[in-house]
C-alpha cells in the first residue's frame, strides 16, 4: 500500500522481464482525493474482517509487514479524520478490535500493533471503553513479548539491538499514555453525566489496571540482569510524554544512602526515602536484578473511581522492583516524602483569602468554614513589609472567636529552624519550609461529619506584636491565606478507591504543591477488603431515586409474613402425625418380650399416601402375629412423608422377626400406597428391625398388588448403596436443609417449620449483605496463573482472592445463622420426668387391685408428652419422640408395669439439675427469636445503605445478578450438593442412616391432655384385602381409568404443545409481510425484459438504480437519504449486490481456471478507481465454502453462494457510475452463467426485512431466463421476551418427549421400531429441536449484525445469512405443525369418527397401494405421450417432469383446451378426452369404491367394546374428585370444631378404666 497525498499525480510503471527488457508506461493525470469518513469506514469495514478480511488473510499467509503497513495506514487516515472534528468512535473500536485479536509474538508485529494503536488513539476522547479495553489488553501482549525477545541479547548477534527495543518502547508507551488520557476523559463524561457506576466504569477500570501491568512488564525489559551490557554507562531510562512520565532505574539492594526520585522533563515533582535499603524489608533473592519505577501523571489515570473528584494534583507512584515481581512496601519508620504539584485553580473554593492591615498588639479575626474530614489547616501570612522582624500569633478558635485567654489552637510565627522542615534538592540546594506557615495536622483538629454538616464556624485570630520602638497605632499590612490539604494513595488491587490510612501532610505543602508523608507504597492485607460504605451519605440519599434494595428487602420480608402463615397452619397439622398411638381395641401384654413399637414410613413420592386400613402381620422364629389393623379414626395416618408409630403386642413371643406382611384393603378415594419402611423395636429386647420396602402397594402402580411380604433387612442391606443413599438424601433435604424442609420437616422434630422459615428470614438476609459487601471485588484482582503438570495447561477455576472472598463470606453468615438453628433446635427438647432414685422396683407378686389402685392413680397424671414405654430395672428408657399436642387427636398409653412412686410435677424434672435444663431449654427459644430479629433487621439495614451508596445503574444490576444466583442455587446447586454429599457418604461411610428422634417432652402451658369422644371397642376387627376376583375387577377398571386419564392428559398436553408451537410461530409473522412483499416485487418487474447481457445492463441502469435511489418525495422536495424506495418508508440496508456465477452444481465446466475472471479489466482502467472505490474485488472470486449463505434453485441450473461478488454505490450516481464501469469492462461476458441482484429492505414502520434476489441465467444458445424471490420477514422482535417463554416452554416440551419417547425405546426397541406412531414421535422430537436450533443460530446472527451496525459496518452476508436460517426455521415450523397436528389426530381416536378414519386408512393400504400401481402405469402412459406429442411445441410438456406435472394439474381441472388442440388437431382432443374418461371417470370411481367399502365394512363390524367411552368414565372421576373434596372439607370441619374445645371429655376417663379392667382381665 502507498500513501499518496492529495492532489493530481501521474503515475510511471516500468515493467521488466526476466532477459532485462522492459517496458515503459505512463498514466494520465490521476486526481487523489483526501480520505472521507464513508470511504474509510467503507475500507476498514472491509479490511479489518475477522477472520476473512485482507489484514487476517495477509497475516496467515505471514505477510506481516504488508499487512500492518496497511493497518498503520488506515489508521493514520481514521487520526486525519478524527483531528478534523469527525466522530471516528465506531472506526476506532473496528480496528481496536482487530489488533486486540492479532496474536503477538514476533518483534514486526509488535511494532505494527503498537504503531497502529498509536495512531488510533492521537483523539483519546474519540477511544470507545471497549476500545480502551482491547487496546490494553495488545499493549500488554506487546510488552510480554517484547521482554521475551530482550531476554536474549548477549551472545547472540541475530537478536533485538538495543536501538529496536528503544523503539519498541517508545511506541507501546505513547499507545500507553494515550489511553490512560482516553480512560480519564470518558470518566469524567460519566461523572458529569451523573453516573457513578456504568459500563464504561467499569471498562475503564479494566483497562486501566491492564495498563499497569504493562507498565509492570515495561520495568522487566530494563531492569533484566542481562540488559547490563545493553545499558552501558546509563542508570535510568527516561520515558516523557506531555502528560505522563516514567523513569526505570535500577538500584543496589544495600544501598543505605538517601535517595531522590525526580520526574523527567524538568518536572519539579519528587519522592525521596531514606534509603533504598529500607524499602527492601520484604527480601528479594541473591543474583535478582532490584530497581525502582517512577510514575509521574499530570493528571488523574483513576478518574474512574468514585472518590476521584476530589484529586486535583499530580498523581505520583513509586514501585520497587525485585526480578520480575514487585515488592511490598509498608510501615516504614522512616516516611516516605512525596512532593506533587496541584492543579491550576485547585484551590479554588477552598482557600480562603484575608488581606489588610492591622494595628500591632490587636487580635484582627477572621471566620471561616472546613468543609473537607480529615485534611489538614495550613495558615500562611504574607507581611508585605520588610521591616517587621517581630512574632506574629495566631490563635485558632472553634465556634466562636479566639481571643489571648480564650482559643483553642495557637503558635507564633516565625516558626524556629528546628520546627522547618527541608530535603535535598538539585545542584547541592534543599527545599525548605516556610517559616510563616502553620499547619495543624488532621488529627489535632477538632472536625467532625457533623460539623461538615451544620458548616460549623472556625474563627482564626492574627496579633503582631508590638515593641519599644514601634507605637500601638502602627498598621502593618499583610495577606492571610487559609486552606486545606490531603493526602491520599490509590488502593489498586484492593477497592479501587483513594485512602489515607498511613499517609499524611507534610509541612512542605504550600499553595503550589502537595508534601505527603506516607509510610508504605501500596497498601496489603491478609483479607480482601468489602466495598467501602460511606454510612452518612447514605443516610442522606433519595430512596425515590434508588429504590432497588429497598424493595428487594420488603419483599423478602412480606414473603416471610406470607410463610408464616402457611408454616404455622402446617406445623399445627404435624401435631398430629407426631406420637405413639394405641391401636383401638388392642389388649396390651403385660410382657414386654410381647410388645412391639412399629413405626411405618410413607414415602415422599407423589401421591404416596394412603387413605385405606393398613394391615401387617409379623412373623418370627417361633411364631408369628394375628392379623393387626394400624387405625386411628382421630388423625390422618400414613400421609406423605409420614411416620407413624404404633404400640402393640402379641399374645407370646415371635422370637426373632424374618419377615412380615403387609397390606391395605384398597378403601377411600386414594388407596395407593407407597411404603418406605417398617421399624419394629421390640420392647423386651431392645432388637430393632428394619424392613425395608421402598414399593408402591396399588392396583394401578407397578405390578398391582396391595399386599408384600417384606423380609427383615440384613448388614448388607442396610449398608448398600442404595438404602444408605435413599435414607441420606431423604433425611439430608427434608430435615437437614433449611429451605428444603420447610416443605418436608418431618412432623416428629423439635425444629418447627417457623422456626425454619425465620432462620432462611436471617441467612437470606445475611447472604445479602455478604454479597453486596463483596459485589464486583472479586474481578479487582489478576486471573490464576496456569499450571502446568507434565506440558499440560490448567487454568484454576478460582483465584485466591475470590476463595478469600467465599471464606470471608462464610466467616460472616456461619457463625450467627448456625447459633440460631442450634438454640431452635435445642429449645423444644424438654426434659421428661424424673426418675426418684428411691424408686422401688414393683414386684411382679402384687395383686390386681394394687395395680388398678396405681393406674387409677396415674391416669389424673397422664400427660401426652410424657410416655415412658421402656423400663429396664427400674430405669426407664425413652425410645419414642412425641411431640406436645394441642389438638384432641393423639392417643398413647402407659403400661401398668412403668410406674413411679414420685408424682408428676410439671414439666421439668424435679430435680435441680433437671429444672435448670428446663430454664435453660425455655431461654435457648428466646434467645434465637432475638438473634433472628436482630440479624435480620441489621443485614437489611446495612443492605439498603449499600444499594443507596452505589447508585441506582449499580443497584440493580446487584439486585439482578443477586436474584438470579439466589435462584439458580437453590434450584439447580443445592439438590445437586445434596446428592453428591449422599453419594459420598453412601460410598465412604457404608453405616445406615439412623433416625434422629428427640427425646419425648412433656406437654406446654398451651397444651392440653388427651381426649376422644365415643368408647373403643373392646375388640379389633382386622381388614383383609379384596378377593382376587374382586382385585382383577378392580385393576382392569383401573386400567381402564388410567388409560382415558392419559388420554385426557396426552390430548391436553399435545394441545398446550399445538398452541406454544402456533404463538411461537404466528407470533413472528406480520400481517403487512404480504403487502410489503407484493410492494418490493415492483422492483423485479423491469427483469422480466432481459435476454441477454445488454438487456441486462440497460434494466439495471434505468430501471433498479432509479427504483432503490428515490430522488424526490411526494412533495417534490430532494430526499436526504440516499438508500430509499419510492415509497419513502422502505430503506436498502446496504448497496445493491451484484454477484455472478459461473459454474451450476449440476453442470461440467469446460472453460478456464475458476479462480481468475479471463474478463479482468486492463491496467489503464485506474482512471476510474477514485470512482468505484465502493466496487469491493469484483473479479476476486470467492469460494462458496467460506461463505455462510444458502445455494440458489434456478430453472436451470443451482448454484452456491459463492462467486463474483460487485457492490453498487450507495448514491445514485456512484450506482450509475459503477454499473456503467462494470460494462465497459466486460465484467459479464459469454463465461457468465447466472448473474444475481440480491438487495435487503428494511422498513422501519412495520418493522420487516424484505430479502430480494432476482436471478438471470444465461443459457448456452444465448437465452436469458429471469427469475425473482422476494421473502419478507421480521428479523428482529419486539416481544422477544414473549416469544423467549414460547421457545422455552418448547423446549421443555420437547425434553419431556425425549425422557418419554426414550424410556419407551428401551424398554420395547423392538415393539417401538415397528410401530408408525412411534416414529410420528420421533419426526416431532427430531424437527422439534432442529427448529430450536435453527432459531438460535439466526438469532445469533443477527445479535452479530446488530454489534457490526452500532460500530458502522453493514454486514450484507451476515443479512442474507440470517434470512436463509430464517426460512429454514419457518419451514421446520411448518412441518412440527404439521405432524403434531397429525399426532392431535390420532390421540383424538376416542372418537367414534376419527377411529373409523384411521382404522379406515389402515384397512385400506394395501387395496389402495395396488391401485395406485396400476393408476400408475396408465399415468406414466399418458405422460410419455404428451411429452412426445406435445414437447417441441408446448412448454408444458417439454420433458417427462414438466408432462407430468401438466397431466396431473388437468386431472384437478387447470388446463387449456385451445392450447392443446391448436398444438395437435387431431391428437390434442382425442388425448384431453381419453385422459380425463381413464382418470375421473374409470381410475378416480375405482379408487373411491375401495375407501367406501372398506368404510363401510369397519361401520358394521366396529364392537361396542373397543370404545373408550371417554364422556362415562371423565363423568365418574369428576364424581370420585368431588366426593375426595367433600372429604377433604368434613377433615377440615372436624379438625376446627377439635380446636375449639380445651377440656378433656367424659369419655376419655372412660376409655382409661376399660384399660384398667382389661390388664386386671390380664392378670
Amino acid at each position: 500500500m502507498i500513501d499518496l497525498p492529495a492532489g493530481n499525480i501521474t503515475i510511471e510503471i516500468r515493467v521488466f522481464t526476466v532477459s532485462g527488457l522492459h517496458t515503459d508506461w505512463v498514466s494520465p493525470p490521476l486526481q487523489v482525493l483526501p480520505p472521507s469518513k464513508d470511504g474509510v469506514s467503507e475500507y476498514a469495514a472491509m479490511f479489518f474482517d475477522y477472520p476473512t478480511g485482507p489484514f487476517f488473510y495477509q497475516l496467515s499467509l505471514g505477510q506481516k509487514t504488508g499487512a500492518f503497513l496497511s493497518s498503520v495506514a488506515v489508521a493514520a487516515d481514521i487520526a486525519a479524520l478524527a483531528l478534523d472534528g469527525e466522530n471516528v468512535m465506531e472506526l476506532v473500536d473496528l480496528a481496536m478490535d482487530a489488533m486486540a485479536k492479532v496474536e503477538i509474538n514476533d518483534f514486526d508485529t509488535v511494532k505494527g500493533v503498537s504503531t497502529t494503536i498509536l495512531l488510533l488513539t492521537a483523539v483519546p476522547h474519540q477511544v470507545s471503553a471497549q476500545a480502551q479495553v482491547h487496546g490494553a489488553s495488545a499493549l500488554k501482549a506487546a510488552f510480554k513479548t517484547t521482554r521475551r525477545l530482550s531476554g536474549n541479547w548477549q551472545g547472540n548477534s541475530s537478536e533485538l539491538s538495543v536501538d529496536d527495543v528503544d523503539n519498541a518502547v517508545v511506541l507501546m508507551f505513547t499507545g500507553l499514555a494515550k489511553l490512560l488520557e482516553a480512560s480519564e476523559t470518558m470518566a469524567q463524561s460519566e461523572f458529569r453525566d451523573g453516573n457513578s457506576y456504568s459500563s464504561n466504569l467499569e471498562a475503564n477500570k479494566r483497562s486501566t489496571s491492564t495498563l499497569f501491568e504493562a507498565l509492570d512488564v515495561l520495568d522487566d525489559i530494563y531492569l533484566n540482569p542481562v540488559k547490563k551490557d545493553v545499558m552501558g554507562n546509563k542508570n535510568f531510562t527516561h520515558l516523557s510524554m506531555p502528560k505522563v512520565h516514567l523513569t526505570v532505574q535500577p538500584e543496589v539492594a544495600d544501598d543505605s544512602s538517601e535517595k531522590l526520585y525526580e520526574a523527567p522533563g524538568g518536572s519539579d515533582s519528587l519522592i525521596r526515602v531514606s534509603s533504598f535499603s529500607s524499602l527492601m524489608a520484604a527480601g528479594c533473592p541473591e543474583g535478582q536484578s532490584v530497581g525502582i519505577q517512577f510514575l509521574e501523571s499530570d493528571f488523574n489515570p483513576f478518574e474512574y473511581s468514585n472518590n476521584s473528584r476530589n484529586i486535583q494534583a499530580d498523581v505520583l507512584g513509586l514501585a520497587v522492583k525485585c526480578g520480575n515481581a514487585t515488592l511490598p512496601v509498608s510501615g516504614l519508620t522512616d516516611p516516605i516524602d512525596i512532593l506533587s504539584r496541584r492543579e491550576t485553580n485547585s484551590l479554588n473554593g477552598s482557600m480562603y483569602t484575608f488581606g489588610g492591615s492591622a494595628a500591632l498588639g490587636k487580635v484582627e479575626v477572621f471566620q471561616f468554614y472546613v468543609k473537607k474530614i480529615s485534611s489538614s489547616l495550613s495558615f500562611v501570612v504574607d507581611v508585605n513589609t520588610t521591616q517587621f522582624p517581630q512574632p506574629i500569633t495566631l490563635l485558632l478558635r472553634k465556634g466562636a472567636p479566639p481571643t489571648p485567654a480564650a482559643h483553642n489552637w495557637t503558635v507564633t510565627l516565625p516558626l524556629p529552624e528546628d520546627q522547618l522542615f527541608s530535603v535535598p534538592w538539585r545542584d547541592n540546594s534543599s527545599l525548605t519550609s516556610n517559616p510563616y506557615q502553620w499547619m495543624v495536622p488532621t488529627g489535632d483538629i477538632d472536625f467532625s461529619p457533623f460539623d461538615a454538616g451544620n458548616m460549623t464556624e472556625y474563627f482564626i485570630g492574627i496579633d503582631f506584636a508590638a515593641t519599644a520602638n514601634q507605637s500601638s497605632d502602627d498598621n502593618v499590612a499583610f495577606t492571610l491565606y487559609v486552606f486545606e490539604t490531603s493526602c491520599v494513595y490509590f488502593a489498586e488491587g484492593d477497592t479501587h478507591l483513594w485512602e489515607r490510612e498511613g499517609c499524611k501532610v507534610g509541612l512542605l505543602s504550600n499553595l503550589t504543591h502537595i508534601h505527603c508523608q506516607c509510610d508504605h507504597l501500596t497498601k496489603f492485607s491478609g483479607f480482601v477488603a468489602p466495598n467501602p460504605l460511606n454510612i452518612q451519605e447514605a443516610l442522606s440519599a433519595n430512596v425515590l431515586e434508588n429504590p432497588a434494595g429497598l424493595i428487594l428487602v420488603l419483599v423478602v420480608f412480606s414473603s416471610y409474613l406470607l410463610g408464616v402463615l402457611w408454616a404455622r397452619k402446617e406445623d399445627r397439622k404435624d401435631l398430629s402425625k407426631a406420637g405413639v398411638g394405641l391401636l383401638p381395641g388392642h389388649k396390651l401384654n403385660p410382657r414386654q418380650d410381647c410388645q412391639y413399637l412399629v413405626t411405618v414410613y410413607t414415602g415422599f413420592r407423589g401421591n404416596a399416601g394412603t387413605t385405606a386400613e393398613v394391615s401387617l402381620v409379623l412373623h418370627g422364629f417361633h411364631a408369628e402375629s394375628l392379623p393387626i389393623t394400624l387405625r386411628d379414626p382421630g388423625r390422618l395416618l400414613f400421609e406423605k412423608g409420614s411416620v407413624d408409630a404404633f404400640l402393640l403386642s402379641t399374645d407370646q413371643p415371635l422370637g426373632g422377626l424374618t419377615h412380615l406382611q403387609i397390606w391395605h384393603n384398597n378403601a377411600g378415594y386414594s388407596p395407593s400406597w407407597f411404603l418406605s419402611q417398617v421399624v419394629v423395636v421390640n420392647k423386651g429386647t431392645n432388637v430393632t428391625t428394619y424392613f425395608l420396602c421402598n414399593r408402591w402397594l396399588a392396583i394401578d402402580r407397578e405390578d398391582g398388588n396391595i399386599e408384600r411380604a417384606v423380609p427383615a433387612a440384613g448388614p448388607e442391606e442396610m449398608t448398600s448403596f442404595r438404602t444408605v443413599f435413599g435414607a441420606k438424601s431423604a433425611r439430608d433435604m427434608n430435615d437437614g436443609h433449611l429451605w428444603f424442609s420447610l416443605a418436608g420437616r418431618p412432623a416428629r422434630s423439635p425444629f418447627t417449620r417457623v422456626q425454619r422459615l425465620s432462620c432462611c428470614l436471617t441467612l437470606l438476609y445475611s447472604t445479602m449483605l455478604t454479597n453486596i459487601m463483596f459485589f464486583g471485588r472479586g474481578d479487582d484482582f489478576d486471573p490464576p496463573e496456569p499450571l502446568r503438570i507434565a506440558g499440560l495447561e490448567i487454568k484454576p477455576p478460582i483465584s485466591l482472592p475470590q476463595l478469600m472472598i467465599g471464606i470471608q463470606s462464610a466467616v460472616i453468615i456461619m457463625p450467627v445463622n448456625l447459633l440460631i438453628v442450634f438454640l431452635f433446635r435445642q429449645s423444644d427438647k424438654k426434659k421428661g420426668k424424673g426418675t426418684s432414685k428411691g424408686a422401688k422396683k414393683r414386684s411382679s407378686t402384687e395383686g390386681q387391685g394394687a395395680i388398678e389402685d396405681d393406674l387409677r392413680q396415674d391416669t389424673n397424671r397422664y400427660r401426652p408428652g410424657n410416655h415412658d414405654l421402656y423400663q429396664d430395672g427400674g430405669v426407664k428408657k425413652h425410645r419414642t419422640s412425641l411431640r406436645p399436642v394441642v389438638d384432641n387427636k393423639l392417643r398413647v398409653v402407659q403400661l401398668a408395669s412403668e410406674q413411679t412412686d414420685r408424682p408428676y410435677r410439671g414439666d421439668c424434672g424435679e430435680e435441680d439439675s433437671s429444672e435448670q435444663k428446663c430454664q435453660v431449654s425455655q431461654w435457648a427459644a428466646f434467645v434465637g427469636w432475638c438473634l433472628v430479629w436482630s440479624a435480620s433487621f441489621v443485614a437489611a439495614f446495612f443492605t439498603v445503605l449499600y444499594t443507596l451508596s452505589f447508585g441506582r445503574q449499580k443497584a440493580e444490576a446487584w439486585v439482578f445478578t443477586f436474584v438470579t444466583s439466589f435462584f439458580t442455587d437453590l434450584f439447580l446447586v443445592q439438590p445437586i450438593k445434596l446428592i453428591m454429599v449422599a453419594m459420598l457418604f453412601a460410598l465412604l461411610a457404608k453405616k445406615p442412616v439412623e433416625d434422629e428422634d428427640p427425646p419425648p417432652s412433656p406437654p406446654a402451658a398451651d397444651e392440653e391432655y388427651i381426649h376422644r369422644s365415643g368408647k373403643s371397642a373392646d375388640t379389633q376387627t382386622p381388614s383383609t384385602p379384596p378377593s382376587p376376583s374382586v382385585l382383577a375387577e378392580l385393576r382392569a377398571k383401573s386400567a381402564e381409568k388410567r388409560k382415558a386419564r392419559d388420554a385426557v392428559l396426552e390430548v391436553v398436553g399435545v394441545g398446550l404443545f399445538i398452541a406454544v408451537i402456533m404463538l411461537t410461530a404466528y407470533g413472528e409473522r406480520s400481517p403487512l409481510a404480504f403487502h410489503m412483499t407484493q410492494n418490493v416485487r415492483g422492483l423485479t418487474q423491469g427483469g422480466t425484459d432481459v435476454k441477454d447481457i445488454p438487456s441486462f445492463w440497460t434494466w439495471v441502469t434505468d430501471g433498479l438504480v432509479p427504483a432503490t435511489h428515490t430522488a424526490l418525495r411526494y412533495n417534490g422536495r430532494a430526499s436526504s437519504a440516499d438508500l430509499v424506495m419510492e415509497d419513502l418508508l422502505t430503506y436498502s440496508v446496504d448497496a445493491v449486490r451484484l454477484r455472478q456465477g459461473w459454474v451450476p452444481v449440476n453442470d461440467t465446466w469446460q472453460g478456464t481456471s475458476v479462480f481468475s475472471n479471463s474478463s479482468t479489466p486492463s491496467p489503464y482502467t485506474v482512471t476510474s478507481v477514485t470512482v468505484a472505490s465502493g466496487l469491493g474485488h469484483p473479479w476476486n472470486f470467492t469460494f462458496a465454502s467460506l461463505t455462510d449463505g444458502f445455494p440458489h434453485f434456478g430453472k436451470h441450473g443451482t448454484y452456491l453462494s459463492g462467486g463474483y461478488v460487485a457492490t453498487l454505490g450507495t448514491t445514485r450516481e456512484a450506482s450509475e457510475t459503477t454499473a456503467d464501469y462494470l460494462r465497459r469492462h466486460q465484467w459479464l461476458d459469454q463465461q457468465t452463467r447466472a448473474v444475481f441482484v440480491e438487495l435487503i429492505l428494511y422498513n422501519p414502520h412495520a418493522n420487516l426485512f424484505s430479502v430480494v434476489t432476482v436471478a438471470v441465467e444465461f443459457t448456452t444458445t444465448g437465452a436469458a431466463y429471469t427469475g425473482s424471490e422476494v421473502v419478507t420477514l421480521r428479523l428482529v422482535q419486539h416481544g422477544a421476551i414473549f416469544l423467549l417463554v414460547l421457545r422455552v416452554a418448547l423446549a421443555l416440551f420437547l425434553l419431556y418427549f425425549l425422557q418419554r419417547e426414550g424410556r419407551s425405546l428401551l424398554l420395547r426397541p423392538v415393539e417401538y421400531l415397528s410401530g408408525f406412531w412411534s416414529w410420528v414421535e420421533v419426526w416431532i422430537i427430531t424437527i422439534g429441536f432442529s427448529t430450536l436450533g435453527v432459531y438460535f443460530k439466526a438469532q445469533s446472527i443477527i445479535d452479530e449484525v446488530a454489534e457490526k451496525r452500532q460500530s458502522g459496518s453493514t454486514p450484507f452476508e451476515q443479512y442474507k445469512s440470517a434470512a436463509g436460517w430464517f426460512q429454514v426455521y419457518t419451514y421446520l415450523l411448518g412441518f412440527l405443525i404439521c405432524c403434531t397436528t397429525l399426532k392431535f389426530i390420532h390421540l383424538l381416536r376416542f372418537n367414534s369418527h376419527v377411529r373409523a378414519l384411521s382404522v379406515t386408512m389402515r384397512k385400506s393400504a394395501k387395496p389402495v397401494l395396488q391401485f395406485l400401481f396400476v393408476a400408475a402405469i396408465f399415468m406414466m402412459a399418458y405422460t410419455q405421450a404428451g411429452n412426445l406429442v406435445f414437447g417441441v411445441k408446448l412448454q408444458g410438456y417439454q420433458n417427462i417432469q414438466t408432462s407430468l406435472q401438466s397431466l396431473c394439474m388437468m386431472m384437478l381441472g387447470s388446463f387449456d383446451f385451445n392450447e392443446l388442440s391448436g398444438a395437435k388437431r387431431v391428437l390434442g382432443p382425442l388425448m384431453f378426452f381419453s385422459y380425463q374418461a381413464m382418470m375421473q371417470f374409470i381410475l378416480l370411481s375405482m379408487f373411491m369404491a375401495i375407501i367406501m367399502d372398506v368404510y363401510a365394512e369397519e361401520q358394521q363390524g366396529l364392537p361396542a367394546a373397543e370404545n373408550l367411552r371417554f364422556l362415562h368414565i371423565l363423568k365418574e372421576t369428576s364424581v370420585e374428585i368431588a366426593g375426595k373434596m367433600k372429604h377433604v372439607s368434613k377433615n377440615r370441619t372436624r379438625e376446627s370444631k377439635q380446636e375449639e374445645g380445651n377440656v378433656i371429655e367424659p369419655d376419655n376417663a372412660s376409655r382409661f378404666d376399660g384399660v384398667v379392667s382389661d390388664f386386671g382381665k390380664m392378670w
